[in-house]
């Protein structure tokens, strides 16, 4: 029996420890998998020691990302606070992943959203908890704020915490530059606006290239504000998976390519 994605090449950009999960499962479904990890993550250093010490002044915390839970509690750890200081405090998360990240700290998640959206997130929580509560958002450097945006609008108190930075990996430039002169790959995968920037800088050299790439191969994005980015930044034949996760994100390429196949047969009768 022959593999969903036996004979196609995909190129993983997450980072690295995620983009091994996500390449394994490609991998079960026979698809070549080329990862070049495109972003990387540290603790950000400016000082959170007084929001921190206040945080029982929340009733909430919510995290958007599974890098935001890793990056809060090194955050604790880093000024000496104990975990302590959370009881009584209630979560919120986007995602599975985030879900399972907090889980593995020892904490349950309080809420979550039926649309893995940001959006969604801060109008569903509106609607089951009111505007009288007082929440901390964890993000990253450059991660989009539109929880904050849209809790406000709605008179929710909000602060925000940057717990981590996203830093741009160039380790494997020349790697990527190669693949794109050759044209081998067959699908490009995107989770966030960011690793798509970071795609596009470090390929600027070979623009031609490049702009042919975007025009006639897939590119599957996690979610609607990484499409948007790739759609802005010229990608012409782009999917999303209806739940934002990289197990759909594999099954919607499985369907693209049995689609593609189906079609070729057609032609040939």
């Amino acid at each position: 029996m022959i593999s969903p994605l036996q004979g196609k090449t995909i190129l993983v950009t997450r980072a690295k420890e995620q983009g091994e999960i996500f390449s394994n499962q490609l991998e079960n479904v026979g698809a070549t998998v080329i990862h070049i990890p495109l972003l990387t993550f540290r603790l950000h250093k400016s000082n959170h020691h007084q929001l921190l010490n206040g945080i029982k002044d929340y009733g909430w915390i919510f995290f958007t990302s599974a890098n935001g839970v890793i990056y809060f509690f090194e955050q604790l750890v880093r000024y000496e606070i104990n975990a302590s200081v959370l009881k009584g405090l209630q979560f919120a998360v986007i995602g599975k992943k985030t879900k399972q990240m907090l889980q593995s700290y020892g904490y349950e998640v309080d809420f979550h959203p039926t649309n893995y959206q940001s959006e969604a997130m801060a109008e569903e929580f509106v609607a089951h908890f009111g505007s009288a509560e007082k929440v901390l958002l964890v993000v990253g450097n450059r991660s989009p704020l539109e929880v904050k945006d849209v809790l406000k609008a709605h008179q929710v108190y909000i602060d925000y915490l940057i717990a981590y930075e996203t830093v741009v990996n160039k380790d494997n430039q020349t790697e990527l530059i190669k693949l794109i002169k050759q044209d081998e790959i067959d699908g490009y995968t995107f989770t966030s606006p960011s690793t798509i920037e970071a795609f596009n800088q470090q390929l600027e050299a070979v623009q031609t290239d490049l702009e042919r790439i975007k025009q006639h191969r897939l590119c599957v994005c996690i979610g609607t504000t990484t499409a948007e980015t790739a759609k802005v930044n010229g990608f012409n034949k782009i999917r999303i998976p209806q739940e934002f996760t990289t197990e759909k994100m594999v099954i919607e390429m499985i369907n693209f390519f049995s689609q593609e196949r189906e079609g070729e047969r057609n032609e040939r009768t």
